[in-house]
């Protein structure tokens, strides 16, 4: 894998940050950013112009509308890789995509279940058909439900996402998660025609995985 350095110049570069990503990275990424972001294609590209020229610029919270600046707080100054694909994650975290998950569960029953619902109506616009759907999601996850065909030792969660996306595939949908290698889920909903183009998305920072492969 080839790298892109972008060399800092004192009249448009911070002297604060070192910025090496990997080019064929930021062109895969550019691709999930595609899909995600159609409504707003100039959205990631100005962001990643950005970061790779004046990272400085989220320093200054009017600026920055994503919380940027916790990537780079994090950084320590060296911007790679990791640091592109975190800062992705926050702008579709931003823009409403993800739901964020910790591994444990839920924080209350039903949480996936209504998250995938909402996403089903913002992607449909079909009230009745994502309330038909809210209802069997939410019966279908109940910890009752799920204690009944887990055995000792199974993990709820692991059934909750698998019921959720037989559920979400059979109207076309799909779940997934966004893995960041963190013990934290990035849940996300997109038409089954749009997770085609991404499914295949698999890197040390960011890789799409779902929950019945």
């Amino acid at each position: 894998m080839s790298f892109q350095a972008f060399r800092k110049d004192i009249d448009v570069m911070s002297e604060n940050y070192v910025i090496e990503w990997d080019k064929n990275f930021a062109d895969d990424l550019n691709v999930v950013a595609n899909v995600f972001l159609s409504h707003n294609p100039t959205l990631w590209p100005t962001i990643f112009s950005q970061l790779s020229t004046q990272p400085e610029i989220f320093e200054d919270e009017d600026e920055d509308e994503y919380g940027l600046q916790d990537v780079l707080d994090c950084s320590g100054g060296d911007l790679g890789n990791n640091e592109l694909a975190q800062a992705f994650l926050q702008v579709l975290r931003g823009e409403g995509f993800i739901h964020l998950v910790d591994w444990k569960g839920e924080d209350e029953e039903g949480e996936l279940a209504n998250f995938a619902a909402d996403r089903f109506y913002e992607l449909t616009k079909n009230l009745t058909d994502s309330e038909e759907l809210r209802n069997l999601l939410v019966e279908i996850t109940q910890e009752d439900e799920i204690s009944d065909v887990c055995e000792a030792g199974d993990r709820y969660l692991d059934e909750i996402f698998e019921r959720i996306q037989t559920e979400l595939n059979k109207r076309g949908f799909q779940i997934f998660d966004l893995n960041e290698g963190s013990d934290t889920y990035n849940m996300v909903v997109l038409p089954m025609s749009e997770y085609k183009k991404i499914e295949d998305f698999n890197t040390p920072w960011l890789e799409v995985q779902d929950f019945l492969s």
